[in-house]
């Protein structure tokens, strides 16, 4: 109304009339008709109208007269409805009397029911009581006629016991299965009291009845520890009897498996495994049995074809089909691997002369086979097998009775040792000076050559071990018969002669399953004559050559001779099994086969060989290098003989192998002389106790051990592989002694003397490289000349280095200037020397500035 009707705001504007549009009846009905109906004045001029407050008495009053007429129409229709509203009110009230009545049937229904369902509770108690009557007597019939089941099955096993003991097993055993079906048909539980008295005892029955009847057939067919089968029953029918009782109480196979088991353990195996030691056993046999029979020799393969055929005939003749079904499989099989692997297999003979009999006695194999298929007996395919391996197993046992020999020559070397000869030849040209009885260098060299002949003298000594080597192929350094450049060592050098790195370890086994690093540097000592040392005569043409002989001895066990003749008769049999005679021999094929085991037995020979050469002596290794090298001779020698050129692999193999041995002793020899110089320490302050003494025994122990070493491989080596293997290891300890002295900053005079003094004493070994003297140069009163600096390539620098410890200033640059000092050492080596040896002043540096200049 507030947003239709704008009051007047004071008394004095309620004077002031409405607009003459609008009369205050319409705005008094517009406002009636918005509070009844509530909807707005559809004339605008209403809504904007002003409403004084004067005209308000007269509009409420409108409004209350509306409001009574409301009232009036609702008084007046309630008084038309006035007659349903009683009747409402009279049905609710029926209502209200039939939910109560309805509620009270309600009740006796209830009532009713609870006395119903009593009764019938009775009901069921009393039918629940009926049933239980009706089970009871049930049950008690049921239990009547189950004891009378029990009873009749305890008098089924009593009667079955009885029947078992007076020996009437086949009733026995009729019972006994009437008791187990009714014992089955029994309805009660499994683990009821009666079921489990009643199992039991059937049970012992049944025990007592298999105990009673396998002793039954054991007395029927026995098998004796002793080896006697027998069978006392005169009609097979009561076996069949026997079998089928054994069946019905289910230990036939058990009881036929035994008798198998017997049959191999106490007659077979005696008879296709004996004893080592024997006797052998055979069969023989009667009415009704077969026994074994022992003998002290051993019988041919045929005897035993024969004793097991006539056994497995008199099983087959006495024995029921059922029976055979379930031992002839068996025992065939068996017989025959025993057969394969105790007789036929280790009977294969090695040699192949042997081979001829042994053939004949395969063809009695097939005939084996055909008399078992004749007895309805399983033939094993391992016979045909085996026989058709024969070439297979031939050549396996070859090879094993190969290694075998090779194993047992190698362990059982009892020691022995002899003298091998190797000789060398060269073709020397007669105008050479080795020739010249008048040339000085003839003379001086007669000693040298005195073991030289000529070819036509050698021709009747050379012996089957020798080799025979062209000079351009040899390593010809160790005679010491080069020119002398060639003998002089490089300046600045202490390699020692006669090693070759080259070679890997790995290589010489063929195995390279070892690191290179695990071992040391193989070597290869020179073992051939050089070339005669150049003359003027070298500078004509060239003349009428002649052939010069060299022979030198070295010691080797008599294992490579053992080996060769292994090796040979590998090879032999091979061209054996080519002849027209082993044309048809099952054994031809091997024939090209037989020539790998030669292979084989060099490998095995450097398998074993490091092992059982220990043991036989502390020089194992030199004798280990001669062995190896004596053995490459010989084999060299044999393939030349036979045509055998596979052999060359084998041959470089153990020379690699030999050399390897060498060079590990070698190497051992050297660490120990490096350890003893180790104890001079470097030499420092080699003047001075305690000093001095420990250089002295350090000198003193490196000199001896060179000696003793000498002294033990003089009886083993030969000469030449002597000088060199004795001259590496002094140029090992000259080298360390050299290095030693040269890196000493300061040397006093006395230390000089003493350093002197040292290198004299390990020059007393120059004895150990002077040639033999024949007696007619002895005789003529000729002094050898020692071939040191031949064999040490760093000998005549260790001689100027004792030189250069004596000598002055002037002494030692005239030796630079005027000698061959510089040949030996190195400027930079000779001035570090001078300035260790002498003190600072204008000599030591005017020398010094010379010896540059010169240099």
């Amino acid at each position: 109304m507030n947003r239709c009707i704008k009051p007047l705001q004071s008394s004095s504007e309620a004077t002031v009339a409405m607009p003459g549009t609008v009369s205050a009846d319409k705005v008094h009905r517009a406002l009636l008709k918005f509070i009844t109906d509530g909807s707005f004045p559809e004339s605008e001029s209403i809504t904007e109208a002003e409403y004084p407050v004067t005209a308000l008495p007269a509009g409420l009053e409108q409004i209350s007269e509306a409001r009574q007429r409301i009232e009036k129409e609702i008084s007046a229709l309630s008084q038309d409805k006035a007659s349903d509203v009683d009747e409402w009110i009279s049905q609710a009230k029926q209502l209200h009397k039939d939910i109560e009545r309805s509620k009270l049937t309600a009740r006796e229904i209830v009532k009713n029911y609870e006395k119903a369902q009593a009764i019938q509770n009775q009901v069921e108690d009393t039918a629940a009581k009926v049933g239980l009557l009706k089970r009871e007597t049930a049950f008690t019939q049921s239990l009547r006629e189950t004891l009378e089941n029990a009873r009749i099955i305890d008098n089924n096993i009593d009667a079955a016991q009885a029947c078992g003991n007076d020996h009437n097993l086949e009733i026995a055993i009729q019972k006994l299965d009437l008791v187990n079906q009714d014992l089955d048909q029994l309805t009660l539980p499994q683990d009821s009291t009666i079921i489990t008295i009643l199992a039991d005892k059937a049970s012992t029955v049944r025990s007592s009845l298999c105990a009673t009847l396998q002793h039954s057939w054991n007395n029927l067919v026995h098998i004796d520890k002793a080896g006697i089968l027998t069978i006392k029953v005169d009609d097979i029918s009561l076996l069949d009897r026997h079998l089928n009782w054994l069946s019905n109480l289910g230990i036939l196979e058990t009881t036929l498996v035994s008798f198998r088991e017997e049959l191999l353990s106490h007659i077979l195996q005696p008879i296709l495994s004996p004893s080592r030691t024997g006797p052998y056993n055979l069969l023989s046999s009667g009415e009704n049995y077969i026994q074994l029979k022992s003998q002290v020799a051993k019988p041919t393969i045929s005897d035993v074809l024969g004793s097991i055929l006539s056994l497995f005939t008199f099983i087959q003749s006495n024995l029921p089909a059922r029976a055979l079904e379930v031992v002839s499989t068996t025992l065939s099989t068996a017989s025959c691997q025993l057969l394969i692997s105790e007789w036929m297999s280790p009977a294969i003979p090695v040699a192949v002369e042997d081979m001829n009999a042994f053939e004949r006695t395969l063809d009695e194999v097939p005939q084996f086979s055909k008399s078992l298929g004749e007895l309805g007996w399983h033939v094993p395919l391992e016979l045909g097998s085996w026989r058709n391996q024969i070439p297979r197993l031939w050549l396996s046992r070859r090879r094993a009775h190969a290694l075998d020999r090779v194993r047992s020559i190698v362990y059982r070397h009892s020691g022995e040792y002899k003298k091998a000869e190797r000789i060398e030849k060269q073709q020397v040209s007669q105008s050479n000076s080795i020739f010249q009885g008048d040339n000085e260098e003839a003379e001086v060299e007669d000693d040298w050559n005195a073991n030289w002949e000529d070819e036509n003298e050698e021709a009747d000594k050379k012996s089957a071990g020798t080799r025979i080597a062209d000079h351009e192929d040899e390593d010809v350094s160790a005679w010491g018969l080069d020119d002398d450049e060639e003998d002089k060592p490089q300046e600045g050098t202490g390699m020692k002669k006669g090693e070759d790195g080259d070679d890997d370890i790995d290589d010489a086994w063929g195995w390279g399953e070892d690191e290179a690093n695990d071992n040391p540097t193989e070597e290869k000592p020179s073992t051939s004559a050089s070339k005669a040392p150049k003359t003027k005569e070298d500078n004509k043409p060239s003349q009428a050559s002649k052939e010069v002989v060299l022979r030198e001895f070295y010691t080797v066990t008599n294992v490579p001779d053992a080996i060769i003749e292994v090796i040979g008769d590998q090879v032999s049999d091979s061209e054996c099994l080519k002849q027209p005679e082993y044309s048809s021999s099952q054994l031809s094929p091997s024939a090209s086969a037989l020539l790998g085991i030669p292979t084989l037995v060099v490998a095995m020979f450097k398998a074993m060989a490091p092992i059982f050469y220990s043991q036989k002596s502390t020089s194992s290794h030199m004798y280990l290098y001669n062995d190896s090298i004596y053995l490459a001779e010989r084999l060299r020698t044999f393939s030349e003989e036979h045509g055998f050129s596979r052999l060359a692999g084998d041959i470089d193999s153990i020379e690699k192998f030999g050399r390897l041995s060498y060079g590990r002793e070698m190497h051992s020899q050297r660490t120990i002389l490096t350890d003893l110089l180790d104890g001079c320490q470097g030499f420092s302050s080699c003047n001075a106790q305690p000093y001095l003494g420990e250089c002295e025994r350090a000198i003193k122990a490196t000199v001896d051990r060179v000696r003793s070493v000498h002294s033990e491989w003089k009886s083993i080596l030969s000469p030449s592989v002597l000088l060199q293997s004795i001259g590496s290891l002094l140029s090992t300890g000259i080298n360390k002694i050299i290095l030693d002295i040269e890196d000493l900053g300061d040397i006093s005079d006395p230390e000089s003397q003493r350093l002197a003094g040292f290198c004299s004493s390990v020059s007393k070994l120059e004895d150990l490289f002077l040639p033999e003297v024949s007696e007619e140069s002895r005789g003529a009163g000729d002094e050898p000349i020692a071939m040191t600096a031949i064999y040490v390539p760093n000998w005549l620098k260790f001689q100027y280095l004792m030189n250069i410890l004596e000598s002055s200033l002037a002494d030692i640059k005239y030796l630079w200037t005027e000698g061959e000092l510089k040949l030996e050492f190195s400027t930079d080596e000779l001035i570090d020397l001078i300035k260790a040896l002498f003190a600072d002043s204008e000599h030591r540096r005017k020398a010094i500035s010379e010896i540059r200049s010169s240099s």
